[in-house]
């Protein structure tokens, strides 16, 4: 069952833009299994680096973010090095892909 639920998330990553659906951070606190989350943001992760597309929109870009760090605080002293690596790409992939100029831009309003 996860493999296919994986498998549906990344194609819905392709497709439609998942990570703009206004419910979708709904549906991913659905996800009550910690392994399984971690299991789901990472393929998020991946197909967010495959697609190469740049997020502007700021609700987007904060979700990303949040999966992006879900993601990195499943590393801890036991983890090994390879996985280390690879979660770190995915992050800095990421990163990347999102525009930061607009959150940015908001949050020197709100400071203001």
């Amino acid at each position: 069952q996860t493999c296919a639920f994986r498998s549906r998330i990344m194609k819905w990553i392709s497709n439609q833009d998942l990570l703009e659906m206004p419910v979708f951070s709904s549906l991913a606190s659905l996800i009550s299994d910690d392994t399984v989350k971690l299991g789901v943001y990472t393929r998020i992760l991946e197909a967010v680096r495959t697609e190469n597309k740049m997020f502007t929109a700021v609700s987007t870009v904060q979700l990303l973010l949040n999966i992006a760090k879900y993601v990195g605080s499943s590393i801890n002293a036991l983890s090994p090095a390879d996985q280390e690596r690879q979660i770190s790409e995915l992050i800095i992939s990421s990163i990347r892909c999102t525009n930061l100029q607009r959150c940015e831009k908001q949050l020197q309003y709100l400071t203001e």
